[in-house]
């Protein structure tokens, strides 16, 4: 593969991991920025993949996130959630995942999905009790 290609491809898959941790966190770019010394435009263009993140830069991150740097530059999986280390990996990816998808709704679209959430968990509730 081609550097330029290559390094183009491993500052999409930093920026993806950073938005899904940043996302998961419930911090805004602004927030996350302030965290660790830079511009909330420049978090935007590295989860964007646009920009490359320096070594201090990388490290502050994994700092405030409490997470191995090694879990930045893990490929998306399959399904769209990202490789983590430990035993509850598959879960949390689906629900850094399942965030990541609300994020882009409107206020009544969410309000919907969360009804549909309730009903599910009540139907499956009720299937529990019934055996």
């Amino acid at each position: 593969m081609d550097r330029k290609l290559e390094k183009d491809r491993i500052d999409e898959i930093i920026g993806a991991n950073i938005r899904l941790e940043r996302i998961s966190r419930r911090l805004s770019r602004e927030e996350l920025g302030n965290m660790v010394g830079v511009t909330t435009s420049h978090i935007g263009l590295i989860e964007k993949g646009q920009r490359g993140a320096n070594c201090v830069t990388l490290m502050r991150l994994t700092k405030a996130f409490g997470i191995p740097i090694d879990y930045l530059f893990s490929s998306p999986q399959e399904d769209g959630g990202s490789i983590r280390d430990g035993a509850c990996s598959s879960l949390q990816s689906k629900r850094d995942k399942a965030l990541s998808l609300i994020t882009c709704l409107r206020e009544e679209e969410i309000v919907f999905v969360l009804q549909m959430v309730k009903a599910v968990i009540s139907m499956h509730n009720a299937n529990k009790l019934k055996k």
